[in-house]
């Protein structure tokens, strides 16, 4: 399953999925799950830059940017992490600002163990450069 969070306007999933890293949804928490805003967060396994990715919100109200591990487990997002179901991550992150790659078979796996079902894929949209 795919989550587009922020396609851009005129451009296909595919061509979109050729141009951009893949983020893996590991935390979200929907108007259906009972949260009063939508919250995600998504971890990119790729060796770039800025591979942690939250946002949250509705339509126009709704923010997100790209950050690094270092910037994620600050404490400035630890609300995000706790709202999305995401504290499980922390301790992942903290490895990875150190410099240790993420494991991410193991995560995959824990994913799949709480939750029963893969993470959704996002390219997410429009927190990447152009």
């Amino acid at each position: 399953m795919r989550v587009g969070l922020g396609l851009s306007a005129g451009r296909d999933r595919r061509t979109l999925a050729r141009m951009r890293p893949q983020f893996h949804l590991l935390g979200f928490a929907g108007l259906q799950r009972g949260a009063t805003w939508p919250h995600w967060v998504a971890i990119c396994f790729e060796p770039i830059a800025t591979p942690v990715g939250i946002a949250e919100g509705i339509g126009q109200g709704a923010g997100g940017r790209l950050m690094t591990a270092a910037e994620a487990i600050s404490g400035a997002w630890d609300r995000n992490f706790h709202a999305a179901g995401a504290s499980w991550l922390i301790p992942y992150l903290r490895r990875l600002a150190e410099g240790t790659p993420l494991p991410r078979d193991e995560m995959l796996a824990k994913y799949r163990e709480i939750h029963g079902s893969p993470p959704a894929l996002s390219d997410f949209g429009d927190c990447l450069p152009p």
